[in-house]
């Protein structure tokens, strides 16, 4: 299978992460902000399918670095 044709997996818990992170920048900074970054969620997604050794083929997780980690990763997405 060549790399443009592979699949990622993308795990439940990081879809819903997807989703509440694009909401909380849409209710805190508008629609723009939120749309940019689920772009560049999905670009870092065509980049892993493209590039294959840079990690692995299943997103677990989506969280942005700025976030507290440590409770999140113990927690799971808020609802």
């Amino acid at each position: 299978m060549s790399p443009g044709r592979l699949k990622l997996k993308v795990l439940h818990i990081a879809a819903a992460e997807i989703k509440e992170q694009a909401n909380f920048y849409r209710e805190r900074s508008g629609a723009p902000l939120a749309a940019r970054w689920r772009t560049a969620v999905n670009e870092a997604m065509r980049s892993l399918r493209s590039l294959p050794e840079r990690g692995g083929l299943v997103i677990l997780r989506i969280i942005h670095g700025a976030r507290d980690l440590p409770p999140l990763l113990e927690s799971g997405p808020t609802k």
